[in-house]
């Protein structure tokens, strides 16, 4: 393990140093390389973030305030330590540099922007909602809280448990009061298709993309519940979609499996067998990419833009091949 960690941080680091202690140090000198590369990468990443909040006019107080939080549970049993801190070693000039870094930011006390508080409230509700056990959730955000953050995690939870009926009933609700909110239509949604409802889920989805067109992953949603209704009119309508998503994202590897199904169903075997090319590549599967790739040519018209798509994926997977 020492060699493996030595190697893997002379190769990231580019310096003779830290290749030799590889092969005279052992593991005390691997160790030592590897934290010293760490520590580089976040001293560089602390500044980045403070110059990007001081771009945008944001004080840095808040950055601080996590380090210092972070920096107490370095005498902590490692058992009991944070794995950010195990894995982002916190040092005193980590510290240092942020507090130098305020007293002369002209950001420094710089007020929250107007409703920030309040979505990034939301942003953790939604978290625990997630990621939280329901029980937990319902506890953290009781019936007696009737914030739009505490409604928000609740419906989740319910959606979670299962229950539908409470869920439905605590995002209706929040629709009723907020019906432009494009995260509370995509929650619907999100809770309609997965408890098998697919037209209705359909609908939720299309008003969260017309509320927010730009956002890839509601279009990709909204498109695999148009898919599960399997009418030809409908697949034809998932199909632009998807198009429209994977241009805007398209490193989306779900969204290219699911542009396969809509041409596929559409019987465009060509263009299908390029989106699984597409799909493939983004996840390193270089074999399957490959054979995708030679499927769509065979299948496209030759020079067309899918061919040359299809071109560059089968020349870029031999290449990572050699």
């Amino acid at each position: 393990l020492a060699l493996v960690l030595g190697a893997a941080a002379a190769a990231a680091s580019g310096e003779a140093g830290v290749a030799a202690g590889v092969g005279v140090g052992g593991g005390e000198m691997a160790r030592r390389a590897l934290l010293n590369y760490s520590r580089t990468q976040e001293q560089a990443a602390d500044q980045a973030g403070t110059k990007y909040l001081d771009r945008i006019g944001q004080s840095s107080r808040g950055m601080l305030g996590i380090l210092e939080k972070l920096s107490g549970q370095e005498m902590l049993l490692t058992a009991r330590q944070s794995p950010y801190v195990r894995s982002h070693p916190l040092t005193s000039e980590r510290l240092s540099f942020v507090r130098e870094h305020l007293a002369h930011s002209p950001y420094a006390d710089a007020p929250t922007p107007p409703g920030f508080d309040m979505r990034h409230k939301r942003m953790v509700a939604k978290l625990h909602g997630f990621q939280q056990q329901p029980g937990r959730t319902l506890m953290i955000y009781p019936e007696t809280d009737t914030s739009v953050p505490a409604r928000y995690a609740r419906a989740i939870a319910y959606y979670r448990t299962p229950d539908m009926p409470r869920a439905l009933t605590e995002i209706n609700a929040l629709l009723a009061d907020f019906p432009e909110d494009p995260y509370f239509q995509e929650l619907k949604g999100q809770m309609l298709y997965e408890n098998g409802r697919p037209a209705e889920a359909a609908e939720a989805y299309s008003k969260a993309v017309a509320l927010k067109p730009n956002a890839p992953l509601m279009r990709v949603a909204h498109a695999e519940a148009l898919l599960a209704l399997n009418q030809e009119n409908l697949t034809r309508s998932a199909l632009a979609e998807l198009q429209e998503a994977m241009r805007q994202e398209p490193e989306f590897s779900r969204g290219w499996r699911q542009l396969a199904v809509a041409h596929g169903r559409l019987g465009d075997i060509g263009m299908a067998a390029l989106a699984l090319a597409e799909e493939a590549s983004l996840l390193g599967r270089k074999r399957d990419a490959r054979q995708q790739a030679q499927r769509s040519q065979a299948l496209l018209p030759v020079g067309s833009p899918g061919w040359l798509r299809a071109q560059d994926i089968e020349n870029a997977a031999r290449k990572e091949d050699r």
